[in-house]
């Protein structure tokens, strides 16, 4: 067995950042699609990251982007992550944008 697998994780924003996906420890891992859900009827502005565990370094995805209302937006561009990594996200209206995390995980350490 190898230990690799496919997950989805889904994450309803607040107003204050929060962790949406963090790779477990060793493993790393291949983002190849991130679905934002916009629930209201009026358009909300939020922020997503990457978070670099190694340089504890993040890196803004977008920043104060207006998800347009009952709208759907998907990004599908390979993110290549290590472990502890993660996205981060925060959103200016709480409990109304979903952010959904399609990964594959890689073992890539010996327990």
């Amino acid at each position: 067995m190898t230990g690799n697998k496919n997950r989805s994780v889904a994450k309803v924003l607040t107003t204050s950042t929060s962790d949406i996906y963090v790779v477990p420890a060793a493993f790393k891992a291949e983002v190849d699609s991130i679905v934002i859900t916009n629930t209201s009827a009026g358009d909300v502005r939020m922020d997503l990251n990457w978070y670099e565990a190694t340089t504890a370094t993040s890196y803004a995805l977008g920043n104060d982007v207006i998800i347009k209302a009952n709208s759907v937006v998907q990004l599908t561009n390979a993110l290549y992550l290590d472990k502890n990594d993660k996205i981060t996200g925060s959103a200016a209206v709480g409990s109304v944008i979903t952010v959904t995390v399609r990964t594959k995980e890689y073992f890539s350490e010996r327990l």
